[in-house]
């Protein structure tokens, strides 16, 4: 299992001070990894990705559409944060 999210605000994106509980809950009777705000990089994530995991869990601000299936936005500062996450594209990078 992957578990990842941000509790951070993240350009102009409200903080989900939930996350981290949210996250500390599941940690406590599932095994696997965990990225939390710092953590939680593009890299990152298609790296545990690569790993073919059953389950993901996002806790982050996030665009659910139809066509456009399922989008994590994972804004930041820096260049390692790169915008949006999306399903296709880590697939295709694992």
């Amino acid at each position: 299992m992957v578990t990842a999210g941000l509790s951070e605000a993240r350009q102009g994106f409200r903080p989900l001070p939930s996350v981290k509980d949210e996250i500390e809950q599941i940690t406590r009777n599932v095994s696997g990894s965990v990225l939390v705000n710092q953590e939680f990089t593009r890299s990152n994530f298609v790296r545990e990705m690569s790993t073919k995991r059953n389950v993901v869990h996002l806790a982050t601000h996030g665009q659910f559409s139809s066509n456009a299936g399922i989008k994590a936005l994972q804004e930041g500062n820096t260049p390692e944060y790169e915008g949006v996450v999306d399903g296709e594209s880590v697939a295709s990078e694992t």
